[in-house]
């Protein structure tokens, strides 16, 4: 299926959670990021249970320092 992920289109197998596709961008820390789903924030309890869909567009944000 075909996902958007931060603005590049991505083919990826159905029936996967969130949780386990970040981990194979080497994501399974996800401390400091924040991640959207279709411009809706994920809260990082919700990562495990949240099934990808065909069309979903996924946005990472890594906090930097700053001010």
């Amino acid at each position: 299926m075909k996902i958007l992920f931060n603005d590049k289109e991505l083919e990826i197998d159905a029936n996967k959670n969130l949780k386990v596709y970040l981990a194979e961008f080497g994501l399974s820390d996800l401390r400091g990021w924040a991640v959207a789903i279709n411009n809706k924030i994920i809260p990082s309890k919700k990562i495990s249970d949240l099934v990808l869909k065909e069309g979903d567009e996924i946005i990472l944000v890594q906090a930097t320092q700053g001010g």
